[in-house]
């Protein structure tokens, strides 16, 4: 794509294709549209990085920030909870 047939997006625009594009489900051509936007538009930029950071989070296998890490840690957070409370009515 030359950039005579680049088409020129609005943040709203950018902001409905941002997820699509952090997942690299974006073609080609509306991958260079976003790119060319992030470029020229300080506001999209950062929320672009912003969501980037949020995805690196959840995706860090490093740190128990997923769902099933934290469903796992109440699970045991109540089961200690029971069992100070049963002790106590003993």
């Amino acid at each position: 794509m030359s950039d005579t047939d680049l088409v020129a997006i609005d943040c709203t625009e950018a902001g409905r294709r941002l997820w699509a594009y952090l997942d690299g489900e974006l073609a080609a051509p509306s991958v260079t549209e976003m790119e060319a936007h992030l470029t020229s538009c300080a506001k999209c930029l950062r929320l672009n990085q912003s969501q980037r950071q949020f995805l690196g989070l959840l995706h860090d296998d490093r740190t128990p920030t997923g769902l099933e890490a934290q469903a796992a840690a109440l699970r045991e957070k109540v089961r200690q909870r029971l069992a100070e409370e049963r002790a106590r009515s003993r």
